[in-house]
């Protein structure tokens, strides 16, 4: 009886030699597919610090994000309608005006109010409530000087200095 085991036959491993070849050549694209995608990733990476100073520095793209930042305030219910897609700097000038003239008005309200609540003649009051009301509107938070100087000129310095 003839021993099957030691015979060797016709095309016996050279499947498992392809496979093998194959799986070297593939494993070498794969490593170099790699080292390009991380070398190309890495030449990004460092353009990307310039890339971003670019867009960083473009008015056009300034003003896109600060308009989408103050729809995204509305849509929360921050700002009200008509500030939506202003610029940051708007948005504050208007915060700012908008707490200014409320400002004005609740000193208006309280000075003629301490007024009336001290026992002041009506027509007094009315009087200072007349030369008072058109200070109200027209007045900017920029030149909100105008007001708090007035207490600095020799003829009302005394409003200060009375105890």
């Amino acid at each position: 009886m003839e021993n099957n085991e030691n015979k060797v036959r016709l095309g016996d491993g050279i499947l498992d030699a392809a496979k093998t070849d194959i799986n070297n050549r593939i494993e070498a694209v794969a490593k170099n597919l790699v080292s390009m995608f991380f070398d190309y990733l890495d030449q990004k990476v460092k353009d990307l610090p310039e890339t971003i100073r670019q867009h960083k520095n473009n008015p056009e793209t300034t003003q896109k994000i600060a308009k989408m930042w103050s729809e995204e305030l509305f849509s929360h219910g921050l700002i009200p309608r008509g500030y939506a897609g202003l610029s940051d700097e708007l948005l504050i000038h208007n915060f700012r005006q908008e707490g200014y003239l409320d400002g004005l008005y609740a000193g208006y309200a309280l000075a003629l109010t301490a007024m009336a609540d001290k026992g002041v003649q009506e027509e007094i009051i009315i009087a200072v409530r007349d030369a008072l009301r058109p200070n109200l509107f027209g007045h900017s938070y920029e030149e909100r000087a105008e007001f708090i100087d007035l207490l600095k000129d020799e003829k009302y310095k005394w409003i200060n200095r009375e105890k």
